[in-house]
């Protein structure tokens, strides 16, 4: 059994699915930054060291800023519109010499006292990550062919803004394990199983995503505007938060014990 969860672009999918067309550029890119010790960078506005969650718009591109972990990490982030996503290479160190001078071009996009500047600062360099967005429409075909299955990104990738990527190949990888466990490890009814039970869900999420990145970059000014309005008014909203919690914990595949 070999399970291909190798990201957006794949080389287990193109062996399994040729025909597959390649996963689909938004048009926008991202830096995620690290920042280590978080509550020791005094450099770093006191409003970014809080143990809050802060998103941004800014024309088209976010600024978010978050804890991670139990160690005192916090994470940052930005997108920005562009043509073509970010040059790649094996030359580290030319890969190294181009983010940082992307990321300069970056911050000219906002004010010299906005709190990005300060994570930039307070980034090492191996704990920049800088990369295009990319989405993938589903297959309707199922995720496997024979003894070789898809899981992740390479199956059902997403774009960040419902936060849900990651969780969605944590949950394929545990739903996968299930289904090959109840079905007493035969490979074709576990693959297709699997399959059933993760597709409408990862739909869900994939396309939420998309629809809300599409609705958050519009380059129609009034539908950005009230996308842009609407988010804290949602995030405020008992009913919709009840909505969210339905979505992300009560439809969860996987049991979890109470909080």
């Amino acid at each position: 059994m070999v399970v291909g969860g190798n990201g957006n672009h794949s080389t287990v999918v193109k062996k399994i699915f040729p025909q597959t067309p390649p996963p689909i550029y938004t048009k926008e890119n991202i830096f995620y930054g690290v920042i280590d010790n978080i509550d020791q960078q005094t450099s770093v506005n006191s409003l970014i060291r809080a143990k809050n969650t802060l998103t941004q718009y800014v024309d088209r591109g976010e600024f978010l800023a978050y804890r991670i972990g139990q160690h005192g990490e916090m994470m940052w982030g930005t997108t920005y519109p562009s043509d073509a996503p970010p040059s790649t290479s094996g030359d580290i160190e030319w890969t190294v010499i181009n983010n940082k001078r992307e990321l300069d071009n970056v911050l000219k996009r906002f004010p010299k006292k906005h709190p990005i500047h300060e994570c930039a600062a307070a980034t090492g360099q191996k704990r920049l990550l800088h990369f295009g967005l990319y989405y993938r429409q589903h297959r309707t075909d199922g995720w496997h062919r024979g003894r070789v299955c898809l899981l992740g990104d390479s199956c059902h990738a997403t774009l960040p803004y419902v936060g849900q990527g990651a969780n969605m190949a944590i949950e394929d990888a545990i739903s996968l394990a299930t289904c090959l466990e109840k079905n007493s490890f035969r490979i074709e009814p576990s693959f297709q199983d699997y399959y059933n039970q993760r597709f409408d869900r990862t739909k869900r999420i994939v396309n939420s995503a998309r629809y809300l990145g599409l609705i958050l970059h519009s380059q129609n000014p009034i539908i950005a505007s009230i996308g842009r309005r609407l988010g804290p008014f949602m995030m405020k909203s008992e009913r919709f938060m009840k909505m969210m919690e339905d979505e992300f914990y009560n439809k969860y595949p996987i049991p979890m014990k109470p909080l």
